[in-house]
């Protein structure tokens, strides 16, 4: 088992497939904010759609294009053509088939998508290390690729009506997590947080031994050195998981950070931390 497959392990992803839209015309849906340990995808099967983000940006998807947002961030999902107000007094839920189907205009539909929400552990290290969107765009990615199969099973999956559809289109979903993050760093890399901690030649040793026994303090030599009390007023989610990693800068353990000689803790914790957590106060830099 690699790294990632640790950190994925770590987050208990589980996928579910949970419905199926096909509009037709000028339509607007909007989506709420996720609770934490929850992110939403979308997968176009045919057509297009245009998705608007809290920041205001916008972003085009067509066909076989696939959005997640491991945040779970509130977005708006509507037609290419002319802008509407978000409403949902069109649209109709069909419960027949495999999975529901949420349906705006006719049966022949401009639109035709699969959405479903991946559940993580909250303070998974991985999710907190993403971004607020991961779109990979059909376009980039070999046709026969696993990816873009992948997609055109959960087509088939939901078209038909077999056996054990849903527990295998919920089982695909878990996959399709993988092979989002896959096609997202193998196009972007990483150059923040968890993942930019691992391909790091300083510190990455020491965080791959931590993530392969996080309850043993690491013996790795350049984790020897300075220290950081953790004070016990750290955000909550600190608590609960134990680590505030700053690349190049802090390792981690359940006893500790310890912070490389010559740099600034503060503004190393700002970039760099997984999740954006930052020590309130006491946290005092000692020798050890």
């Amino acid at each position: 088992m690699n790294s990632i497959d640790k950190l994925i392990s770590l987050a208990n992803v589980r996928g579910s497939l949970d419905l199926r839209c096909q509009f037709q015309g000028d339509w607007s849906l909007e989506h709420e904010q996720e609770a934490l340990g929850k992110a939403p995808y979308h997968v176009v099967l045919s057509g297009e759609c245009r998705v608007e983000l809290p920041s205001g940006q916008r972003l085009s998807m067509r066909a076989g294009d696939v959005l997640l947002l491991p945040g779970g961030a509130p977005h708006v999902l509507h037609s290419p053509g002319k802008a509407v107000a978000p409403t949902l007094v069109s649209a109709k839920r069909i419960d027949a088939g495999i999975l529901p189907i949420h349906r705006i205009g006719g049966v022949s539909a401009d639109l035709d998508m699969l959405c479903g929400c991946f559940h993580f552990n909250r303070t998974s290290l991985l999710f907190a290390s993403l971004p607020d969107y991961l779109l990979i765009p059909s376009g980039t990615l070999p046709a026969d690729g696993p990816l873009q199969s992948l997609v055109d099973l959960l087509r088939g999956e939901a078209d038909g009506d077999q056996i054990g559809a849903k527990f295998l289109l919920d089982a695909l979903s878990q996959a399709l997590f993988t092979l989002i993050l896959r096609a997202h760093l193998s196009s972007h890399g990483q150059d923040i947080g968890t993942l930019a901690l691992l391909s790091d030649k300083r510190l990455g040793p020491v965080w791959q031994a931590m993530l392969a026994d996080p309850a043993h303090e690491s013996d790795h030599p350049k984790s020897s050195r300075y220290r950081v009390h953790v004070p016990s007023i750290f955000h909550a989610g600190v608590r609960s998981c134990g680590w505030c990693v700053a690349m190049g800068i802090a390792y981690a353990s359940p006893y500790g950070i310890g912070v490389q000689p010559a740099e600034s803790f503060a503004s190393g914790i700002k970039r760099y931390c997984l999740a954006g957590w930052l020590p309130i106060a006491g946290g005092v830099q000692q020798k050890i």
